[in-house]
C-alpha cells in the first residue's frame, strides 16, 4: 500500500472486482495489483478439510452443485477469471456475494479456492509481462503460499478419564465408546 494515507484511501475506494477484470487485459500500477491481492485474499474460495469428502468423492453437496453451477456460468458468459464474471454481475446489477436460495436451500454460484487461484494465475501471468522487476517467480512463490496455504486442522484433545484420573477418556469416534454407548442405551429404563 502507498505510504501517503491519502493515496492509500484511494487504492481502497478502487473497485476490487473491477480491477481483477482490468488486470487480465492492462497494466495495473503495482498498488492497483496490490489491491487485486489483497481482495483474492480476503475472498480466496473454500476449499474442504474433510476427509471423508476426499475419499468418496461425493459432489452432491450444496457446495459442490454450487460450484459446478458457477463453472457453467463462467463458461457460458465466457469468462475468463472467477473476477471477470463477477465483474460482469455487478455490471449487470447482480450481487458478487454467495447467496442461498430460501426457497430451494441451494447456492446460486460457490467459488471454490481453484477458481480463485487460476485467477491468481491468469493475473500473475498478464501483469508479469508489465512488471518483470516486481513480479518474479520467487515473489510468485511466496504469495501463492501466502493466499492458498492450508492449514491442516488441529485434533481435539481428550478429556481425562473420571475414576481413573491420569488416563485420558475414549474419543467418541472409537468404536469401544460406541460399543459402550449401545449397551447404554438397550440397558436403560
Amino acid at each position: 500500500m502507498p505510504a501517503h494515507s491519502d493515496q492509500r484511501k484511494l487504492i481502497a475506494e478502487c473497485d476490487p472486482y473491477a480491477l481483477r477484470r482490468r488486470a487480465l487485459e492492462t497494466k495495473l500500477l503495482p498498488h492497483e495489483i496490490g489491491r487485486v491481492l489483497f481482495h483474492l485474499n480476503q475472498r480466496r474460495g473454500f476449499k474442504s478439510n474433510r476427509k471423508a469428502e476426499r475419499q468418496e468423492g461425493d459432489e452432491s453437496g450444496k457446495i459442490a452443485m454450487g460450484a459446478e453451477r458457477l463453472d457453467a456460468a463462467i463458461e457460458k458468459i465466457e469468462a475468463r477469471t472467477l473476477g471477470e464474471f463477477l465483474a460482469m454481475r455487478l455490471n449487470e446489477g447482480k450481487a458478487a456475494r454467495v447467496r442461498m436460495d430460501l426457497e430451494s436451500q441451494e447456492y446460486d454460484f460457490y467459488p471454490q479456492r481453484d477458481h480463485v487461484e487460476a485467477e491468481f494465475n491468469a493475473i500473475w501471468i498478464a501483469q508479469a509481462r508489465y512488471h518483470p522487476h516486481l513480479l518474479t517467480n520467487t515473489a510468485r512463490a511466496a504469495l501463492h503460499r501466502i493466499l492458498f496455504h492450508q492449514r491442516r486442522l488441529r485434533e481435539q484433545p481428550v478429556g481425562f478419564c473420571t475414576f481413573i484420573t491420569s488416563e485420558r477418556r475414549l474419543p467418541k469416534a472409537h468404536p469401544l465408546f460406541q460399543d459402550l454407548r449401545l449397551y447404554e442405551e438397550v440397558n436403560s429404563p
